[in-house]
């Protein structure tokens, strides 16, 4: 299965990684179906979970560059993974149903069931190629310019 993350490198003088790991709200379709929450549910959580815009924002900074940044961004939702979190039992949010793979809502309802018997193919699936690409675009920003400054794109909501 090929990486959620969508890399596009930059100028080899620029240092700059711009990831942006929660702007999508794409879920395949296959995984749409195990999700224990109606349509109109998955809307409102997506809606909580989305960094909305966070894409365009670093998409109008490339535009606007004289040297334009790698950007690496996750093309699918982090209700399907959050490539942000940590994939063991060391990750404090997997306690709240809110590790790499979410098992909870943001209010705490059941969004997969728990124990999720499909984690490990989800980290396998998307999780590690995500973190493996991010990986190799930071290590091609320090061969390539001697550092890298990453630019963590999120957004919140007003209130």
């Amino acid at each position: 299965m090929p990486s959620s993350a969508l890399v596009t490198p930059g100028d080899d003088r620029s240092p700059v990684l711009i990831h942006v790991p929660h702007a999508s709200r794409v879920i395949p379709p296959e995984l749409r179906a195990e999700l224990l929450v109606t349509d109109v549910e998955l809307a409102a959580e997506l809606d909580e979970a989305t960094d909305t815009a966070t894409d365009e924002i670093a998409a109008a900074a490339v535009r606007r560059t004289r040297q334009r940044p790698t950007t690496v961004v996750n093309t699918a939702s982090r209700l399907v993974i959050d490539p942000e979190r940590f994939p063991d039992a060391g990750e404090p949010a997997t306690a709240f149903g809110r590790g790499a793979v979410y098992t909870r809502t943001c209010t705490g309802t059941p969004l997969r069931p728990e124990p999720y018997p499909r984690a490990e193919q989800l980290l396998d699936a998307h999780f590690r190629p995500y973190a493996d690409a991010v990986t190799a675009a930071v290590a091609e920003r320090l061969r390539v310019c001697g550092r890298a400054v990453i630019i963590d794109l999120h957004s919140y909501p007003a209130t």
